[in-house]
């Protein structure tokens, strides 16, 4: 399997698939709008791409890379093609994209009981498995998230400043330290 990568847009032939598999692969409180990530990726200093087999859809991934950061925020594969090794080769392909940028992105804590555990889980494990290490900080968005990175070391005041050029230079992300 040798993946191609398409930029997404308003326009995308997949438009219709790419709007479901994100709408199950994240929850609402946590969305972007579709088109405000195609606007954004056209605009700014974002990504919004999808991976290919062939003519299968297997994923997407929108991300921000300033400099030599690349932050994922939100990733996904289709649920019909998960475990089948098309995540792994869609985070190799990111990698290859930006090789030698540090990657960053946050998954939903598993030190909490909730109803979804395993699936939070499931999907640190799968994190972990393809190079990416816990960081020591959770990043607070609209809930505690922890934060993971591939490719280098993390450091707090590096992703500050990333945060702010990726935002507003008046936002400061909320970074807490992990209490071992």
């Amino acid at each position: 399997m040798d993946l191609t990568v398409k930029v997404v847009t308003q326009k995308s032939e997949d438009k219709k698939k790419l709007k479901e598999i994100y709408a199950y692969s994240f929850p609402e409180d946590g969305v972007m709008f579709f088109w405000l990530m195609c606007y954004r990726a056209k605009r700014n200093k974002a990504e919004f791409l999808s991976f290919h087999d062939g003519d299968l859809l297997c994923g997407f991934v929108y991300m921000v890379t300033i400099e030599k950061i690349t932050y994922l925020l939100f990733f996904a594969v289709d649920r019909e093609l998960r475990s089948k090794g098309y995540g792994s080769l869609c985070v190799d392909k990111i990698q290859e994209l930006h090789p030698n940028n540090k990657i960053i992105t946050y998954i939903d804590r598993v030190d909490l009981p909730e109803d979804d555990l395993e699936n939070r889980i499931r999907r640190k494990e799968f994190y972990l498995r393809n190079g990416f290490r816990e960081t020591g900080y959770f990043i607070d968005i609209q809930q505690r998230q922890e934060l993971l990175i591939k490719n280098g070391g993390f450091d707090a005041n590096e992703f500050i400043e990333f945060y702010k050029k990726y935002s507003k230079p008046s936002t400061k992300p909320s970074l807490v330290k992990k209490v071992e």
